[in-house]
């Protein structure tokens, strides 16, 4: 398992595991390579991330989101076209190396993003894993996650995201705007 740094066009530096299992792709030309997103709040090694990329019989990469984890920039509530470029810097990161972009497996929010790059990347990707991704983005369960929403956006103008980051809390403000971009999110590319 190597750590690695990557690059993307906005100078962050998105940080994650390389897991290179060459034994199955013996006698291909190029190595496939499984991407693996976490969901909101989470990281590369974040549920059932970590023992996925041991157990799978393919090489693997496992990162976190910008903001998140490792990696540098700022985590956002409704950063989900971030996280589409951060699937983009890294599926052109391994291109260039010589890896076919084989397979995703998302998680929440990981797996929104990635529904999206499988709709617009370059190279078709022979398989897709959705765990627990929303479709219906402006679902009544945002709502029910934070009952005090509503309160909050009308009294402040905000809410406050407590969001667990390189081993402390951070608080987040959730604006309008935020809840604006997270629920007008179009995900009827996944159809």
């Amino acid at each position: 398992m190597a750590t690695i740094e990557i690059q993307n066009d906005k100078g962050e530096t998105i940080v994650g595991l390389l897991e290179e299992k060459h034994a199955i792709d013996a006698g291909r030309e190029r190595p496939r390579l499984v991407l693996i997103g976490h969901g909101a709040q989470g990281h590369k090694n974040y549920l059932f991330q970590k023992l996925l990329a041991q157990k799978l019989p393919y090489s693997s990469f496992r990162w976190d989101f910008r903001g998140n984890g490792d990696s540098s920039g700022r985590a956002g509530f409704a950063n989900i076209a971030e996280d589409v470029e951060d699937y983009h810097t890294i599926a052109k990161h391994f291109t260039r190396l010589g890896y076919e972009i084989w397979a995703i497996v998302g998680h929440s929010r990981g797996s929104t993003a990635g529904f999206k790059y499988a709709t617009t990347c370059e190279v078709p990707l022979a398989h897709f894993v959705n765990v627990s991704a929303r479709y219906q983005m402006n679902d009544p369960q945002l709502y029910t996650r934070w009952p005090n929403m509503k309160e909050a956006m009308e009294s402040q103008g905000f809410l406050e995201w407590k969001v667990r980051r390189r081993d402390q809390y951070e608080i987040y403000k959730i604006t309008r705007e935020d809840i604006n971009r997270f629920t007008s999110w179009d995900n009827s590319h996944g159809k």
